[in-house]
């Protein structure tokens, strides 16, 4: 039985495994940088956290578009979605950690065409990890960005605020052949891409749906994708739930829902995405909280935080910014969800 601490390669973690909180135990990565990749980049410039912000909103409404055709069951033109689509591999391929970042955040409210971006970026990142190639990866961001077009046949749906009671989920269940039908007409778009719509809810072990595929019957792309947008679901509000912080995501991944996941790409996961992102909280083994501002490939265990409040959860007078794997007195027990929101 394969248990979140057995996917750890044992004598590469710079901390000895004693040392590590339990909500922190992943595999480490080469020392090279976390977000290298077979992709080029064909500039050298350094893009600025708004560049990278544009993409993403660029991404958001040419997807919106998208859905809304799907909506109106109108032929779906991608229109600028595959130049933006090159950038997104291009730029997850030199600097890619802001894109995660926004994948991940929790700032902006649900929409099918955030949660589709959100799930692109992700499979982009996991695809790179798994030696994907610029063509790949870009047919597999087309997929995550649409996974979901069947869901705008049952738009009031995503915001009933309870779970889903059994008709709900049997009428749930039928989206991705939705999905499917939706693209017929869409000869912009793959073969592969309309089998990963209709296949992204297929679980590894054959519990998922509408056809209970499993093993090697369900596509590549649609493993990535549903993975992806399993954990992008977790670590994100919903109307019926709060978000759980990644690291709890990611055990839950791992330690009760492992069979539904081949267990190349969960390790795929594990190193692609950050146990504590940029901009999530933690708590020390002092007691006070701090927020995440960098991460390294080097201690993916010990990123470098800003203390902003004490033990009693009163803000500092002086925030402290501190590397954690050059303090070793100071250890990350918990990740915590925001407490300032």
């Amino acid at each position: 039985m394969v248990q979140f601490r057995d996917l750890i390669q044992p004598g590469t973690l710079k901390e000895p495994l004693a040392s590590i909180p339990a909500p922190a135990v992943t595999p480490s990565l080469p020392d090279q940088a976390v977000y290298s990749s077979p992709i080029s980049p064909t500039s050298n410039d350094v893009l600025s956290p708004r560049d990278h912000f544009t993409l993403y909103a660029e991404l958001t409404a040419t997807c919106q578009r998208c859905l809304q055709d799907a909506e109106q069951e109108q032929r779906i033109t991608l229109g600028a979605l595959p130049s933006l689509l090159e950038s997104l591999v291009e730029r997850m391929g030199h600097e890619g950690a802001e894109l995660l970042r926004l994948s991940t955040a929790n700032d902006r409210g649900f929409s099918l065409a955030s949660h589709g971006v959100n799930v692109a970026i992700l499979s982009v990142r996991v695809g790179m990890e798994l030696g994907l190639n610029a063509a790949e990866l870009r047919a597999l961001a087309l997929a995550g960005l649409l996974h979901d077009v069947g869901m705008t046949q049952m738009r009031a749906l995503l915001h009933v605020p309870a779970s889903l009671d059994p008709a709900q989920r049997v009428q749930v269940h039928q989206h991705p052949l939705l999905g499917q039908r939706l693209l017929e007409r869409c000869d912009d778009i793959p073969p592969a891409v309309r089998d990963v719509i209709v296949q992204e809810h297929e679980r590894y072990d054959g519990s998922g749906y509408p056809r209970q595929l499993a093993g090697s019957r369900i596509h590549e792309y649609a493993q990535i994708v549903g993975l992806m947008d399993t954990y992008e679901a977790m670590v994100h509000d919903r109307p019926y739930r709060k978000r759980r912080v990644p690291s709890d995501a990611l055990r839950t991944l791992i330690d009760e829902q492992r069979a539904q996941f081949r267990q190349d790409l969960l390790k795929a996961l594990l190193r692609a995405i950050p146990i504590y992102p940029v901009d999530s909280w933690v708590r020390l083994n002092t007691g006070e909280l701090a927020r995440v501002i960098a991460t390294s490939s080097r201690a993916l265990l010990s990123p470098t935080v800003t203390v902003l409040l004490d033990a009693r959860g009163q803000t500092r007078p002086d925030a402290l910014t501190v590397n954690l794997a050059t303090e070793p007195q100071l250890k990350i027990k918990e990740a915590v969800a925001d407490p300032i929101r």
